[in-house]
């Protein structure tokens, strides 16, 4: 850090580290368990880190659809802190690597909280509340920290200016500490930087860690696979492309394996659950309205297929003659398209995205309809517990909708925010590739 701060300089450093701390925290303060909602608006309070995964299991049922092993969440009910593992005891829904920081945290929390060192005054809700408010606190530590390395990446390749930018959109505050797509982000991010610099063992471990956190990544090593691979088709070496996919397959693939190996329910309990999901807050809902359609994910995969075509040859066109840089653009528009195309787009996935938006793309429209696009991805969460609410409203000043809680649905104010996001995503995506493969009619010289 002593060294990065002398290269990059120690007043820009120090105030990207103020600000992502101040950043940072004021995320974690708003989402904390136990803490009011702010101005009273529960879509500033969700988190998925708690509320949409820990309550659902240690709050719920032992005998829901979540737990596979019992027998640690009824110890614990007793007073005894035992440490129930994902996969094996109970359904878990995020990859291997958010599993691990997922059990640290829950594992620590159960074994320091204060709460039942008298085991006959023992209530097992009291003792899971207070266990979810110690287990979000060390959660947001990797989050925050991932925050901070985002920022002095961004600097790093452009300004102190867009790194500040970056921090300031309401996506960032909002979802930094809601999910894990920060630490997903960081880890490509960081990976692209060293393939800049053609330390390509060390970009494959970085973008396979990134894929062990969110699978989307992958849409990264599959542009800076095509490039190595189109190189040595060219002549060069191929240790490049060996070491790129050996370092690739330990940190992303492996712990794929380790979990199918050690707990085959667990794995195909998550990959059922990601390949069954409705359309949330997808792009192709403006075609077919009913969110439960097979036939949005049919639509993504089509999609998503086309683009990487269009992906490989742009990799072939747009950097035959050009530097690297023109790569890490390539891989900004394959993050875009893999979040943008697929068929589940939640608002906190906008971060998978954000960093390589400002920190690779020059046009200036194309910021600034990612900005507009990001502000929109805030008001998903900032409308959805709302939705009712909002209908009502609409209908007082002559918009006729039908006054229910439903954010799903086209009908939903809420969809029409991530239909205006959708839509500029993709035309960020659309106009960036058009340009890139003019390069096919006028190829440098």
């Amino acid at each position: 850090m002593t060294s990065l701060m002398r290269k990059l300089g120690c007043r820009d450093v120090c105030t990207l580290i103020l600000v992502s701390l101040i950043v940072g925290t004021l995320s974690a303060y708003m989402h904390l368990p136990q803490v009011s909602l702010p101005v009273g608006n529960p879509g500033l309070k969700y988190n998925d880190i708690v509320y949409g995964v820990f309550y659902p299991r240690f709050l719920g049922s032992p005998n829901s659809r979540y737990w596979y092993n019992v027998e640690p969440i009824y110890s614990i009910s007793r007073g005894e802190k035992v440490c129930p593992l994902p996969y094996v005891d109970y359904m878990f829904e995020y990859p291997p690597l958010i599993a691990l920081l997922w059990y640290i945290s829950t594992c620590i929390s159960i074994k320091i909280s204060p709460y039942g060192s008298d085991p006959g005054e023992f209530d097992p809700t009291t003792f899971f509340i207070d266990v979810a408010k110690i287990h979000y606190i060390i959660s947001v530590i990797p989050l925050i920290t991932s925050l901070l390395v985002t920022s002095l990446l961004i600097y790093s390749v452009k300004s102190v200016e867009a790194a500040i930018i970056w921090l300031l959109l309401p996506s960032t505050i909002l979802y930094s500490t809601y999910n894990w797509d920060i630490i997903c982000a960081s880890l490509a991010l960081a990976s692209l930087l060293m393939f800049q610099k053609r330390r390509y063992l060390i970009s494959g471990l970085l973008l396979g860690l990134s894929i062990a956190t969110k699978i989307m990544t992958v849409s990264i090593a599959y542009v800076l696979f095509v490039y190595l691979l189109l190189n040595l088709l060219g002549g060069k070496r191929g240790r490049e492309l060996l070491s790129f996919l050996s370092s690739l397959f330990l940190t992303g693939a492996l712990p794929y394996i380790i979990v199918l190996i050690t707990a085959p329910r667990g794995f195909w309990d998550f990959i059922s659950h990601h390949s069954s999901w409705y359309c949330e807050n997808c792009l192709y809902l403006i075609l077919i309205h009913n969110v439960f359609d097979p036939a949005h994910r049919l639509l993504a995969v089509l999609a998503t297929s086309l683009l990487a075509v269009v992906l490989a040859m742009a990799v072939y066109y747009g950097t035959s003659k050009s530097s690297k840089v023109e790569i890490c653009e390539l891989s900004t528009y394959s993050i875009i398209g893999a979040v943008a195309l697929n068929y589940v787009f939640s608002p906190q996935m906008i971060l998978l995205i954000s960093p390589f938006v400002v920190a690779f793309l020059s046009s200036r429209l194309s910021l600034k309809m990612y900005v507009i696009a990001d502000i929109a991805s805030f008001f998903i969460m900032f409308f959805f517990f709302l939705d009712e609410d909002l209908r009502a409203f609409l209908n007082s000043i002559g918009i006729p909708l039908e006054v229910k809680f439903n954010p799903w649905g086209i009908d939903s104010p809420v969809q029409w925010i991530a239909t205006i996001r959708n839509i500029l995503l993709l035309v960020v995506l659309t106009v960036g590739l058009a340009r890139t493969l003019r390069l096919i009619r006028h190829p440098v010289k």
